[in-house]
């Protein structure tokens, strides 16, 4: 066995670290405490386990609470000439998002769930048609024919939702020059289309 070095100690100067025979008794410690884990492995899997029961048990047992707070205001129809025209809306009304469905001719998904003026959902609808159609030559007549369409179909002047086509289409610009200004062009300058 060999003897631990033995230093003769130079003041001022910090001392070198060499282990000691006392230096192993830590590591059995820790070995101890392992060894005990491992032994009783099945009552902490077992504890863990009857936890996790009580929890998902909880949360099918118990009625969840939902809680939303709205103040809406809609005009009456005395105080506004548009006021039938505020609806529950989609929010993101566009091809992508209205499929065939089997319980009904149509199915609309991904709804934001706003309420509004409907031009607002034809002008999302339109401008969205327009970003689709805008190789096209008759792009112009095809969206007069969906204006033309969509106010017999609502009641609603064609101005009207020309106004809200072209709102819409320079609002969803601003928000694509907020969120990603690198990819903004000069689409904004299309928003003459609409005639407004």
């Amino acid at each position: 066995m060999t003897q631990p070095l033995t230093l003769q100690p130079v003041s001022g100067q910090p001392q070198p670290y060499f282990p000691t025979a006392n230096d192993g008794e830590e590591e059995a410690d820790l070995t101890k405490y392992v060894n005990i884990i491992y032994d009783n492995r099945w009552l902490i899997a077992s504890i863990a386990f009857f936890i996790a029961l009580l929890g998902a048990a909880y949360t099918f047992v118990v009625k969840p609470v939902y809680e939303a707070t709205m103040l809406i205001h809609v005009e009456e129809e005395n105080g506004s000439k548009d006021a039938k025209n505020i609806f529950l809306l989609h929010g993101d009304l566009h091809h992508d998002n209205i499929l065939s469905a089997t319980r009904e001719p149509f199915l609309m998904i991904d709804p934001k769930g706003i309420i509004g003026h409907v031009g607002y959902d034809i002008g999302v609808f339109l401008n969205n048609h327009h970003d689709w159609l805008d190789w096209d030559t008759r792009l112009e007549g095809e969206l007069d024919g969906a204006i033309t369409d969509f106010a017999a179909a609502l009641d609603l002047e064609e101005v009207v939702i020309r106004r809200w086509a072209f709102c819409q289409m320079v609002l969803s610009w601003w928000w694509m020059f907020d969120e990603m200004p690198d990819t903004f062009g000069e689409e904004l300058g299309l928003s003459d289309i609409w005639k407004v």
